[in-house]
């Protein structure tokens, strides 16, 4: 594994191993995550009402307990918050750093008390997510029912991760029209932010490999962008 520091996007540092993630077949880590929820928040502007939690932190708020996950969303200020995304990974084992096998995405709206879940392999994270649903509702003081959103199955081991953005994604086109109109800006992070249309355009159901692929070379592209010419 190759921990050379390429760069920081704000807080967040990028390694060589992180951009490794991004070569088609791999595996999305913690940092990949993270990295293109950073880049909704701060270049495609997401309202300041959606709030985007982080990997680690979700991974804390499921399991380091009552205590640690009511610290923790009082001081994301969750209560100004109408919608909340968690990127959910399947990890248990709180020794290993960006362990686990699979990515889905749980989205609850404050405003209605419901949570759904999107996960490109149906039952895979089920528990986990109904596990953090009822984290969320204690913590909130709040009665959330839960739902789990048709979404298209990944067709191999590894795009789990691109599934779990591109809610994301899709989740900030609903909140900002003009999200889906970036053919005439002329910036380094057009690609990205129209990721083909076709990933945030379609349905959750319609979503296919292609697509995925197309989303994953935008993503590396932008990163790479982010990379210093010394490296």
């Amino acid at each position: 594994m190759d921990d050379t520091k390429l760069f920081s996007y704000h807080d967040l540092v990028i390694r060589a191993c992180d951009v490794e993630c991004l070569q088609p077949g791999q595996w999305l880590n913690d940092q990949c995550i993270e990295l293109y929820l950073l880049y909704l928040q701060h270049e495609v502007h997401a309202p300041p009402d959606i709030l985007f939690v982080p990997p680690s932190t979700t991974f804390l708020v499921l399991h380091g307990g009552q205590e640690v996950a009511a610290s923790i969303m009082d001081s994301m200020d969750v209560s100004s918050r109408s919608t909340i995304f968690f990127a959910i990974n399947n990890s248990t084992n709180m020794e290993v750093a960006m362990g686990g096998t699979h990515w889905s995405a749980m989205v609850v709206d404050r405003r209605t008390q419901t949570c759904t879940h999107y996960d490109s392999i149906p039952g895979m994270n089920a528990r986990i997510a109904m596990r953090l649903k009822d984290i969320i509702a204690h913590v909130m003081g709040m009665r959330i029912s839960s739902a789990n959103e048709c979404t298209a199955q990944q067709g191999n081991s590894y795009d789990c991760g691109l599934f779990c953005l591109a809610t994301a994604a899709r989740l900030v086109s609903e909140s900002i029209p003009s999200f889906l109109v970036g053919a005439d800006q002329d910036d380094a992070s057009t690609s990205v932010l129209l990721l083909q249309h076709s990933a945030v355009t379609s349905r959750f159901q319609d979503l296919n490999s292609r697509m995925m692929l197309d989303f994953r070379q935008n993503l590396a592209d932008w990163v790479h962008s982010h990379i210093p010419p010394t490296h």
